[in-house]
């Protein structure tokens, strides 16, 4: 979340790095589902798409 103090400056409180964190991580978890269970690939399509739609701050 951004935050625009007094100067109009905007504070960046790092809750974009988190989003980030999780993206990578279901990104792997993607990846992996697709090598090894490619069938169940679809299940984890959700969470890399909201995580990154988070992180890019388009949600």
């Amino acid at each position: 979340m951004d935050v625009n103090n007094q100067e109009g400056e905007v504070k960046y409180d790092g809750v974009g790095a988190k989003y980030w964190i999780y993206f990578l991580i279901a990104l792997v978890v993607q990846v992996a589902s697709f090598i090894f269970y490619p069938e169940w690939s679809w299940v984890f399509y959700p969470f890399t798409l909201t995580y990154l739609v988070l992180a890019l701050k388009v949600l």
